[in-house]
């Protein structure tokens, strides 16, 4: 197993994603950017094949936005994912749907899905764990006003 505790000072580290298929790879991000998680989010798109864990914390000041990942989707870029851990950043049912996650750890974000989502027994979902905190569950097909 590779593990990769990256910052903005080491995002180098994730070219190993692109010559390892077959090894499972561990993304640590906590206390990172909205650049950092640009980066580390650009090279998934890719070579996200690898990686079974992944943890993305954005930790700036209070006053700036989440991170906005609403447009990422995690099951087909990263399909091995078995544990995600987010804080603040903005995502879709991506995360929710994901046929792999066992592990899932939701702080301090926006959840944006197309309709009803069902997590728990007898709904196809693989999580084992599950863990939400401070999070806006938003509906796209209903709308207001």
């Amino acid at each position: 197993m590779i593990v990769l505790n990256l910052n903005e000072s080491n995002l180098h580290e994730l070219e190993i994603l692109k010559t390892t298929e077959s090894n499972p790879v561990t993304i640590l991000c906590e206390k990172a950017t909205h650049e950092t998680i640009d980066s580390v989010i650009n090279v998934l798109k890719d070579f996200g094949s690898a990686v079974t864990e992944l943890t993305l914390e954005l930790t700036p000041p209070s006053n700036q936005p989440n991170h906005d990942l609403k447009e990422f989707d995690f099951a087909s870029n990263c399909p091995k994912l078995e544990s995600l851990r987010l804080t603040r950043c903005d995502v879709n049912e991506s995360v929710i749907k994901h046929p792999t996650i066992k592990k899932l750890n939701l702080k301090k974000l926006g959840l944006c899905t197309n309709g009803i989502v069902q997590i728990g027994v007898d709904t196809g979902s693989a999580i084992e764990y599950l863990e939400l905190g401070d999070l806006n569950w938003c509906n796209r097909k209903k709308r207001i006003g």
